[in-house]
């Protein structure tokens, strides 16, 4: 016997390229790259269903929806429950009581993580499969990290795991150069035991119904005269997932550029207003 997944059919259709995708990484361990926008997550959702679907009632494995930020927990989770409406999905997070009887959980990787070493039933061999949304995450000093290890721990312990994992991602790394780029592939393929990995052209995107755009990223030397400036961030210090923090380090260090500090100061100065007019701000 076989629960049956239900998809509502008011839903939005598959596109071809999220089909084409679907049938490449059946069965695989895969990397799914495609621009913001492009339905990376329903993707994610439909191998999801298949392989429940087909999960012989009584075995009960289950799938994990690993998520960065607290944030997305809730964002997934509305995701999954609107097309795999005859699943049980559970949301859980730091703080939050874990309901253990679930089809998918949607969780951040560092709750799991803590709840996993205290509870039996979330041992990898009760899971079917495992998708990471914004896997890039995995290449850094992040809870991603200790999850893939942990996993890549489990097979060496049992060669018969048959887990399945699904990265996501917009942008397989922050490095810029090529060879960083290529170190950091090599690094996530290593770490997941990545064997496929599932794109779509620009092209493809678009005649699929597509309408948003591929970012390239593009690095501009900075002149030779400016690189010594105090105010200007050297070129070899400039690592994209670091951006957000150099800023304000920076800034309270008092080595920002002066349109820097002006813009700062026009941000400052609308905060106190909006706080004043909403004290829950």
């Amino acid at each position: 016997t076989h629960k049956k997944m239900e998809i509502t059919t008011s839903l939005t259709s598959l596109r071809s390229y999220q089909k084409r995708i679907i049938q490449e990484v059946e069965g695989k361990n895969s990397l799914i790259i495609l621009p913001t926008g492009a339905g990376k997550t329903l993707i994610a959702v439909e191998v999801i269903g298949k392989i429940l679907n087909n999960t012989i009632v009584g075995q009960h494995l289950r799938a994990i929806f690993f998520v960065p930020t607290c944030l997305l927990v809730e964002q997934q989770a509305i995701a999954l429950r609107e097309r795999l409406d005859s699943f049980c999905i559970v949301e859980y997070m730091g703080g939050k009581k874990m309901q253990l009887n679930f089809d998918v959980l949607v969780t951040t990787p560092k709750a799991f993580l803590v709840a996993q070493n205290s509870s039996t039933s979330l041992q990898w061999n009760t899971f079917r499969i495992i998708v990471f949304d914004e896997v890039h995450h995995v290449i850094k000093d992040h809870p991603y990290r200790k999850i893939a290890q942990g996993i890549s721990t489990a097979r060496q312990e049992n060669k018969h795991l048959d887990l399945q994992i699904i990265g996501l991602t917009a942008s397989l790394t922050y490095s810029v150069t090529d060879s960083s780029v290529q170190k950091s592939i090599e690094s996530l393929v290593r770490e997941l035991q990545i064997s496929h990995m599932a794109t779509a052209e620009l092209e493809e995107l678009q005649a699929s119904g597509y309408h948003g755009s591929i970012a390239v990223a593009e690095v501009e030397e900075i002149p030779l005269e400016e690189k010594s400036r105090n105010d200007v961030l050297p070129l070899e210090l400039r690592k994209p997932h670091l951006l957000s923090q150099q800023f304000f380090e920076r800034l309270d260090m008092d080595r920002s550029t002066v349109f820097t500090k002006a813009l700062m100061s026009i941000i400052r100065l609308l905060e106190a207003k909006v706080a004043k007019m909403d004290s829950s701000f």
